[in-house]
């Protein structure tokens, strides 16, 4: 993998570590344990920025940590949000599911709509436990002309998603989590955002340009 990538991967363990550690995924009852909720950008421009297709390496190394009967699914969004895992305890076959996710991860879409992404995956069959939504992304939010006049739309969602959809993901038990793969990731965004949900404050510089605004504690 050479000496960046294996920076990297300690990285991985560490954060897939914490996801289990700190949230006692392992020790809570049923009604106790959170939703984890992996939200993917496949917008073009991931092509560019994640050449070497690290949210992928995330993914498949969150789902072999994951605990078996935790609860999780997966996301991917770009013009277009899909569930191409849904929710399902973790097991076997969650896992195989999972890990032959890996094309879909490449199957890039043109625009990047991260509202309509946290809003689906967030009221997701709705559950009185708690839901952490880890976002993988690499840019701004970039929605489609044809939704209206740029770049007043895009303007628009993010006000959206600071001034009413923060708030109340934060109401509803909501945690977002972000890992940015590049500098220019809408980096006020991702952290306001975590500020607001519960997530947690500090960003760190990864190599490959990720910034990570990550904590389950």
């Amino acid at each position: 993998m050479g000496r960046e990538w294996n920076k990297v991967w300690h990285w991985l363990a560490g954060l897939a570590g914490s996801l289990i550690i700190s949230s006692h995924l392992m020790a809570a009852p049923i009604e106790a344990t959170p939703e984890v909720r992996v939200i993917v950008d496949v917008s073009g421009s991931m092509r560019h920025n994640d050449p070497d297709q690290l949210a992928a390496e995330a993914l498949e190394l969150l789902v072999a940590l994951m605990p078996s009967g935790a609860r999780a699914g997966v996301w991917t969004f770009g013009e277009r949000v899909a569930n191409p895992l849904p929710l399902g305890p973790v097991n076997m076959e969650w896992r195989d599911r999972a890990r032959a996710l890996a094309p879909r991860l490449v199957d890039y879409q043109q625009y990047t709509d991260i509202e309509s992404a946290l809003y689906e995956a967030a009221v997701a069959e709705p559950v009185e436990r708690q839901r952490h939504l880890l976002l993988f992304t690499d840019g701004k939010i970039d929605l489609p002309a044809w939704r209206g006049r740029k770049p007043n739309i895009d303007q628009a969602s993010r006000a959206a998603l600071l001034e009413e959809h923060g708030p109340w993901l934060a109401e509803e038990g909501v945690v977002v989590h972000a890992i940015a793969f590049s500098d220019e990731a809408d980096l006020e965004l991702v952290e306001r955002l975590s500020q607001l949900t519960g997530g947690s404050r500090p960003r760190w510089r990864l190599p490959k340009r990720c910034w990570v605004p990550f904590s389950l504690s």
